[in-house]
């Protein structure tokens, strides 16, 4: 179970209204410090290669162009909100909510339906996720609705009434996390 009794600090702002107990979809902390460390020693290794080569000769415009986007991904990798892992979603006793970019959109639990684990295509490839399946006439889908191209956008219903969305792993165990978001769901019912 992934519940935390407190809300975390340092989500994003749009989170502001999630309630304890809660769930936070999101990858482990030390995954996320692990890959973008080893990115910085790779770029710091480059940029030393770099001045190394450039002390022996005076170096060409592909080395400079190098050394350039070498040192884009050293002012990115010195941002701290950077080295924050990211937050897909997060439920608590309202909801299910899905972050995107600045905003947050809450599904509240009664246009949820069935959570199953499936193998599906992700972001990282095939893998086990666990598939949400919201109300086809929830105002989650109204940006998808208002589309031109919205019967691509929605795809089918399955089961009737409801369409389906991916969570992603985060390198989190499907099992956990639907395990973790049935909990809140059942909280939501018994909620007076």
């Amino acid at each position: 179970m992934r519940l935390h009794a407190q809300v975390p600090p340092g989500l994003p702002p749009s989170l502001g209204a999630l309630t304890a107990p809660c769930y936070v979809h999101r990858a482990a902390q030390w995954k996320v410090s692990a890959l973008l460390g080893f990115t910085a020693i790779v770029v710091t290794a480059g940029l030393a290669a770099l001045v190394w080569t450039g002390r022996a000769r005076s170096p060409d415009a592909g080395e400079i162009a190098f050394g350039l986007f070498l040192l884009l991904f050293a002012a990115l990798l010195a941002r701290p909100s950077v080295w924050r892992a990211p937050v897909v979603a997060a439920a608590d006793r309202h909801g299910l909510h899905f972050v995107g970019g600045r905003d947050a959109v809450l599904v509240p639990w009664r246009d949820i339906g069935p959570l199953t684990i499936e193998r599906a295509q992700l972001n990282e490839g095939v893998g086990e996720t666990v598939i949400v399946a919201i109300a086809r006439e929830s105002d989650y889908w109204r940006p998808a609705r208002q589309s031109a191209y919205s019967k691509v956008l929605l795809g089918d219903e399955q089961p009737p009434g409801y369409l389906r969305v991916p969570l992603g792993t985060q390198g989190i165990d499907p099992e956990v996390t639907r395990a973790s978001l049935e909990v809140l769901r059942r909280l939501a019912d018994e909620r007076p």
